[in-house]
């Protein structure tokens, strides 16, 4: 369902004259998923830096985010359960032994990382972005190239946040990608089209 929404908000994000409706359409995905509020964090900031929102908006956007997180978790002590998947967090632990436990889930992580598609699709997401730069020749003049840099940017936090990665988590994303990706193909066709006729 969390993707669901995701999927409809961003294609109202990149199809319609209507962005901000369409990033409202993603906000409704954080009661759904609390953590949903990480890609709608970046897709507030990338809409900004595509100048489709005021730094009002965007100020306004983030807040309404972040306060709708809090309130559905109750507090940030529940973030301790997700860093550390090796072992439960214990309030007893010291500074070192926290740093400890949570480079051990960070490396313990890496294997979820290999066994899940997040590898192919940052892939997909480097050539878009090299495609976009070098043949379209827009990187952060267009409504892609940011929504990819956002995907990517929730892959970082996520993994930080919960170093165990689940492709169900990061069906949003990967949408991203791969539309991204296509609109990418789709516009070097038409280039190809117009300068080669």
């Amino acid at each position: 369902l969390c993707a669901a929404i995701l999927l409809a908000g961003i294609y109202l994000i990149s199809e319609s004259m209507f962005p901000l409706i369409g990033l409202l359409v993603c906000g409704l995905a954080i009661p759904v998923r609390p953590d949903s509020a990480i890609l709608f964090g970046f897709l507030t900031l990338a809409l900004y830096m595509n100048k489709e929102l005021s730094l009002t908006y965007t100020l306004v956007f983030t807040l309404l985010g972040g306060a709708t997180t809090f309130i559905l978790i109750g507090n940030f002590d529940l973030i301790k359960e997700f860093v550390f998947t090796t072992q439960s967090y214990s309030p007893s632990w010291c500074v070192t032994e926290m740093i400890q436990h949570y480079v051990s889930a960070l490396t313990d992580g890496l294997h979820s990382i290999v066994i899940s598609h997040t590898v192919i699709m940052i892939f997909f997401a480097t050539i878009t972005l090299f495609l976009r730069r070098k043949f379209v020749h827009q990187i952060l003049n267009d409504i892609w190239s940011p929504l990819i840099i956002a995907a990517l940017a929730t892959f970082v936090i996520r993994y930080l946040l919960h170093p165990v990665v689940e492709d169900r988590f990061q069906i949003a994303c990967y949408l991203i990608i791969i539309i991204g990706f296509c609109a990418t193909t789709r516009d070097l066709i038409q280039q190809e089209k117009k300068y080669g006729s």
